[in-house]
Parts: C-alpha cells; structure tokens; sequence
C-alpha cells in the first residue's frame, strides 16, 4: 500500500513538472546541458537513515531539484528534503551534497572556506554557496564578506575581483594552510 502512496507520489510529481514545463513557467536547465548532467552513480542517505546508491540523473527546475532514478516507464523520484545529503561516486571518491532549500548543492571546495556549487561538478567555476565554519550553515557567497575575509591575501583578492569565487576560496585555503605550516 505504502509503495502504490510513493509511486502516485512521483507520478504526481512527474505530471506537475510537466504542466509547468508546457505552460512556460518553469525550466528545465538539464537542456542546456548542465556542468556535472547525466546519469551518474550517487550515494543517497535519506531522512529515516537508509542509504542507498543509484545511477540517476538530477533535473534542475525553477521550482527545485529531482533525482531521477530510472527509465521513463518505471522511475522513482528523490526530492532534497527527503534527504541528509547526496553524494557523486567517483570511484573511491565522493563530491558530498547536501540539501540547500528546495535544492542539492555540492561541495567543491575545502579547507578554512568551503565552496558550494548547484552542479554534480568538481570544477569550482560554478562555486555559489560558502560555508564558514565546519558543520556551520551553508548560505550564499557573500563577496563583501570574502574581500574581508581575505584581506593581505592578494592572489585571492585578484581573482574574487574577477569573479572567479571558488578558484578564490581555493587560494585562500593554500594560503592559510601555507601560513599553519609555516608556524
């Protein structure tokens, strides 16, 4: 019974997803070939502690994400809010995600400051989320508090003036990881 709940469930999702595309108010970004699309392995811990792993794919929509594990016949659908986190399997490696609202997003930066991108993607050109302190929140980049942050660090503070925010994160973090060993 509780199964038949979860497959009207994603039905029901799939057929809302689907009004919103032919009306027009919500896009789907998976067609312009997103950083990180495709179908992929991931490694899913839900809200009531099973953890499973799945090929799937995530679809971005205006009105949130889904993770699509399946074909279009027979298909389930993972929200971010009935998740703890979600991880991209490379190989031995993980690229750790966790839900951001309505929304996954992944950790594609370490160290003093880690970066957030919206994309399955170790590339830090799509960094859009920061998280200060260790198990601290996740909020959105905020460049006035990074120039702050980062001030005397020069080579970071160059590249934040371009706008290259994750590359940003990441020389900070050598810097400050240069500065503990020099110690």
């Amino acid at each position: 019974m509780q199964r038949n709940m979860v497959e009207q469930s994603n039905m029901e999702t799939m057929h809302r997803m689907q009004q919103f595309n032919t009306m027009g108010t919500t896009r789907r970004s998976a067609n312009k070939r997103m950083p990180g699309a495709g179908r992929y392995q991931y490694e899913i811990e839900l809200r009531n502690g099973d953890v499973i792993v799945r090929e799937g794919r995530i679809e971005k929509y205006e009105i949130g994400d889904v993770f699509i594990v399946g074909n279009n016949r027979n298909f389930k659908i993972i929200k971010p809010d009935s998740t703890v986190r979600m991880s991209r399997v490379y190989g031995d490696e993980k690229l750790v995600g966790l839900p951001y609202g309505n929304n996954w997003v992944f950790r594609v930066v370490t160290g003093a400051i880690q970066g957030y991108s919206p994309y399955p993607d170790r590339s830090p050109r799509h960094v859009a989320y920061m998280q200060i302190e260790r198990g601290g929140v996740v909020e959105r980049v905020d460049i006035d508090y990074l120039r702050g942050r980062m001030a005397g660090h020069e080579e970071a503070l160059a590249l934040l003036e371009m706008e290259k925010v994750g590359e940003a994160m990441q020389r900070y973090n050598r810097d400050m990881d240069d500065e503990v060993e020099g110690e």
